[in-house]
């Protein structure tokens, strides 16, 4: 065997690694492709996993939210109509005790005046004893 068949040998030999190779690298490439794609459609689906998830737990949370503010509201309204209902019933005790008061004052005014009356009939009772005892001092 001459140096000219033994590189040809060689180059055979590296020609069949070389297609080997290729083939190795072409599946390589197939399988990656395949991994790629698979990877894409997991991460896609948890993706909308993940979404249909968030959506429904923000969906849960704003109607949690507006239950309770519905209640915060029904509360504060029933607060406020008590608050209402004391301060209707103070704002009539207030008008009764304005008109009590003021029939009071009317009542005695009425006592006063028939007091300055009687003591204007005693004023002149007593002038009208002094005068009699004045007489009755001259009779003497």
């Amino acid at each position: 065997m001459n140096n000219e068949e033994k590189i040809y040998d060689l180059l055979e030999k590296v020609y069949i690694e070389l297609q080997e190779t290729k083939k190795d690298l072409h599946d390589f490439k197939e399988e990656s492709k395949n991994d790629l794609s698979n990877f894409r459609q997991e991460f896609n689906q948890d993706l909308e996993n993940f979404r249909e998830e968030t959506k429904d737990n923000f969906q849960s949370f704003r109607k949690e939210a507006r239950e309770d503010l519905a209640a915060f509201r029904e509360e504060t309204n029933r607060r406020f109509d008590t608050l209402e209902n004391k301060f209707d019933t103070l704002e009539n005790k207030l008008d009764d005790l304005e008109s009590n008061n003021a029939s009071r004052h009317i009542v005695m005014n009425s006592n006063i005046e028939k007091i300055k009356k009687n003591m204007s009939t005693v004023e002149e009772v007593t002038a009208k004893n002094w005068t009699d005892i004045i007489e009755l001092k001259k009779i003497k």
